[in-house]
């Protein structure tokens, strides 16, 4: 009995110790295989010696040829002193740059081959300042190139934050902002210049974002009186195209109702109310693409969703700014989170959709315009409160000069754009109709509540193409 106890504790214990050795063999094996695609990807004989600049870099000639840009080169020859001794390179120090940016012209802030982007403008303006050597230029990864955001095509900034190592010959943090802003087109702005530990990365110490996005009271408007007015200027037929679904007469007819038209306060709470539910720890796989309802990714912390005081544009339209505060957000999240509050500010959707997008359900939402969104503060509390640096990351507890330049841009070059913007392409007023002919509002009811030619329809299609994407 005692040889069968022994044999039996002698063979649990192999067995024990032969699964632990093939879990570990597995991690071994993914291990290495990692280590094997990052060689492969950064490999020397796909790029001798590192040679290659990045693709999406003006560094690369493709680029220049393909927008037109024209970049001088610079001699990387030793220099030497009079006592024929040579000249100490100058060093290179760690910073924090506050950008802001007009992203129309722009197709995001990352750069990447073959488009126009706000890092690929700041890598050829930092370039011919002096503040990167030819050896480093087309190189990110050379000078630890890292941000603290990434934002979409058309989407605009006033504090993104961008961690680098640059070449600074001078600790005058001024005169080298004016110089990199003198070589920037002028729809991108270096607004500070902060020294920062060695160890400082913008994209994983930044620790809270706020966005705001400003949309026009009109639409608030109550669904009803929605459906009134393009009825009374003769543009209610539904066969018309969803991304271009009015001519320019008809927009011209609507657009002194849409112009004079003041929000309600009835209206402004139920948006405050819409935008508030957000609130808190919640799964948002129903605000971004290609996420299940079971992704613990789609959970994200919102610390607050506010609606400010409506202000009125030069051409008269009110508009309604609201701001946002989180730890991070997903692709299209807030754009989807005010499309559907909205829906409910007006009545187009029950308060409950709110709570309801939230839960484990899977529902389809629409899209706001990206027109209205803009990056409006990056936070580094965490960073100022541990390193305690000469210097701290924030642009927010004083009127300094870094602070108002922010402002300004903000409120002159930002803001200003966005309602002029709107004046000369109605972005939002085709959202509207689109919202109001085109948009499915059978998505926002459970499954048994839907009407049979919509879930006929649900069913016949797998993945629905929503129309705002």
């Amino acid at each position: 009995k005692d040889d069968q106890s022994t044999k039996k504790n002698e063979s649990t214990a192999y067995g024990y110790a032969n699964r632990k050795r093939k879990q570990q063999d597995r991690k071994g094996k993914a291990k290495s295989e990692k280590k094997k695609n990052f060689r492969r990807k950064y490999s020397k004989d796909e790029d001798p010696g590192n040679s290659i600049p990045n693709k999406g870099s003006y560094a690369d000639p493709e680029m220049c040829k393909l927008f037109g840009v024209t970049v001088e080169t610079k001699a990387e020859t030793q220099a030497t002193a009079t006592d024929g001794q040579p000249v100490a390179k100058v060093p290179k120090k760690k910073v924090a740059i506050l950008v802001a940016f007009i992203g129309e012209r722009y197709s995001g802030f990352q750069i990447n081959p073959a488009i126009k982007s706000i890092q690929a403008e700041m890598d050829l303006a930092l370039y011919r300042a002096g503040y990167l050597s030819q050896a480093n230029f087309g190189f990110p990864q050379k000078y630890g190139w890292s941000n603290s955001a990434r934002t979409d095509k058309g989407v605009h900034a006033v504090a993104q934050v961008v961690s680098c190592w640059l070449q600074l010959p001078t600790t005058n943090m001024d005169e080298v902002r004016q110089k990199i802003n003198a070589v920037l087109p002028d729809d991108i702005c270096v607004l500070d210049l902060c020294r920062t530990t060695r160890n400082f990365c913008a994209r994983t110490q930044r620790d809270r974002v706020r966005y705001m996005y400003l949309l026009p009271s009109f639409l608030l408007n109550d669904t009803e009186a929605v459906r009134k007015l393009f009825e009374s200027k003769g543009c209610h037929e539904n066969n018309r195209p969803a991304n271009d679904p009015l001519s320019e007469d008809e927009i011209q007819a609507l657009l002194p109702d849409v112009t004079k038209y003041r929000a309600t306060p009835e209206n402004i709470d139920k948006l405050k109310r819409a935008l508030g539910a957000y609130k808190g720890t919640h799964m948002f796989h129903n605000f971004t693409q290609g996420k299940k309802s079971t992704d613990g990714s789609c959970k994200r912390y919102i610390e607050f969703f506010n609606v400010l005081d409506p202000i009125v544009g030069e051409d008269g339209m009110e508009w309604i700014p609201t701001l946002v505060l989180g730890q991070s957000f997903l692709l299209n999240q807030i754009r989807k989170m005010v499309s559907l509050a909205v829906d409910v500010a007006r009545g187009a959707a029950a308060m409950s959709v709110t709570e309801d997008s939230m839960t484990r359900r899977i529902m389809k939402l629409g899209l706001a315009p990206p027109h209205g969104l803009f990056l409006d503060m990056s936070f580094f509390g965490t960073y100022n409160e541990k390193k305690k640096p000469d210097q701290p990351l924030d642009w927010t507890s004083e009127d300094s000069p870094a602070v108002q330049r922010w402002r300004q841009f903000k409120e002159e070059r930002v803001m200003q754009h966005i309602m002029t913007e709107e004046t000369k392409e109605n972005n939002f007023l085709r959202y509207l109709y689109v919202q109001e002919y085109h948009f499915e509002r059978d998505r926002y009811l459970p499954l048994s509540s839907r009407s049979s030619e919509s879930v006929e329809l649900s069913a016949s299609s797998k993945s629905p193409k929503d129309i705002h994407s």
